[in-house]
This record gives structure tokens, C-alpha cells and sequence, in this order.
């Protein structure tokens, strides 16, 4: 007898839920659901950007327009520098105007578009030809490893900067590098740090050297 109660009851409340679940205004609200687009501030639901667009995209804005925008990366410069290339150009990227954007803006998730050209353009010259079958073991300019001398200093391209100095095995490169300093994840600072960067071939490295810096004498 209670079982047969219970099942009635079950019955009953289902019974509601299917009527509820076609109720016009439950009908109504799910028609007005809207996705949650992943490129919002997440505790403020608002686009913080202008438009997204593809790798050579955001490279053509940044290129025209310069310090005028701003391009959306995680970590700022210190963290596109460290970014694999292949990557990039496979991602899309958040814009918006430098001045008078929307939203609200973490500054250090945001690049000046004139420092992310520079950046971008530093990591292609560091990749230029490796990737190409029949690629020498280095660029034209780029000076023979077996040239090179313990403890000189060369100029070059490199992922973290271009200068280095080679120390027989990599080039010691100083680049910086975000540090976390409080308990938000805004609260991070960019401080210098020295960066192995081994010598650039077809295969691996990414430090390509084309000059020997003298240093410079100076007469008392």
C-alpha cells in the first residue's frame, strides 16, 4: 500500500515538471539564453575588447595603428616573449582602442600594439628559415658557431633580447620575466632575469648572432 503511494506520488511530480517544461514562459526565458563569450572579464561579465582577429589580423592593426591600441595576452610582454611561434599563429587575439576601450582592463594581460609588433617581428627574425626543408644550418649573416669566442659579447636576435654573451654552451641573454607579488593575479611585476638561449640551427636554439660587440676604450 505505501509503495503504491509512493509511486503515485512520484508519478504526480513528474507529471508537473513535464508541464512545467513546456510552460510558454519557461519557453520564452531559454530563448533568451545567450552564450557567455570566453573573452570576458570574468567578475564582471562585460567585453573588455573591440574585436578579436586572427594572427596576421592583429599584426596588420598593430602595424597601422600602433601605441593607439592594445592587444590582450596573458602576462603582458614578458609572456608573449617566452610564446612559442607556431602558437601565435594559430591562436586569435582580443584588441581594443589604448584610449577610452571598454571595459575594465587588467594592464599587466595587455600589450601596446606598437611593443607587440616589435615582439612578434623578434620571434619571426629568431624563426626566419628553419622551418624550411632545405634550410642552411644558418642565415647568411648569422656567424659560425665554431667562430665564436668564450666570453665575447654579440649582438643578434634572440627570444628575450638581442644581445648575448656566450659562455661556450648558450648565450646568456637578459630578459625579462613576470614575478608574482601579491595574492591577486594582477598583482604581478616584470623584474630581470638571465635566460639560456642555445645558438640557432635548424633543428633547435633560438639565438642568432651576427656581430661581435668591441667594447669601447676610453682615453683618460
Amino acid at each position: 500500500m505505501i509503495r503504491g503511494d509512493v509511486i503515485g506520488m512520484m508519478g504526480s511530480v513528474f507529471h508537473i515538471e513535464i508541464d512545467l517544461a513546456g510552460h510558454p514562459l519557461l519557453i520564452a526565458l531559454d530563448s533568451n539564453v545567450k552564450p557567455n563569450p570566453s573573452s570576458t572579464i570574468p567578475d564582471s561579465g562585460h567585453p573588455n575588447y573591440q574585436d578579436c582577429v586572427d594572427f596576421d589580423g592583429i599584426k596588420a592593426l598593430c602595424s597601422e595603428r600602433g601605441a593607439q591600441i592594445v592587444v590582450g595576452f596573458a602576462g603582458g610582454e614578458a609572456a608573449l616573449r617566452q610564446s612559442d611561434l607556431k602558437q601565435l599563429r594559430q591562436r586569435a587575439f582580443k584588441w581594443d582602442v589604448a584610449a577610452g576601450g571598454q571595459g575594465n582592463k587588467q594592464a599587466v594581460n595587455w600589450v601596446a600594439g606598437n611593443r607587440f609588433i616589435d615582439i612578434v617581428l623578434s620571434l619571426e627574425a629568431a624563426c626566419t628559415g628553419l622551418n624550411e626543408p632545405s634550410a642552411p644550418v644558418r642565415i647568411a649573416a648569422q656567424i659560425p658557431k665554431e667562430d665564436l669566442e668564450v666570453g665575447a659579447w654579440y649582438s643578434g636576435k634572440g627570444r628575450n633580447g638581442d644581445v648575448g654573451l656566450w659562455d661556450g654552451e648558450d648565450f646568456l641573454v637578459l630578459g625579462l620575466e613576470g614575478k608574482k607579488v601579491g595574492p591577486d593575479r594582477s598583482d604581478r611585476e616584470d623584474e630581470c632575469r638571465i635566460k639560456r638561449e642555445p645558438y640557432c640551427t635548424v633543428d633547435e636554439g633560438c639565438f642568432q648572432p651576427f656581430a661581435k660587440l668591441v667594447p669601447a676604450h676610453h682615453s683618460a
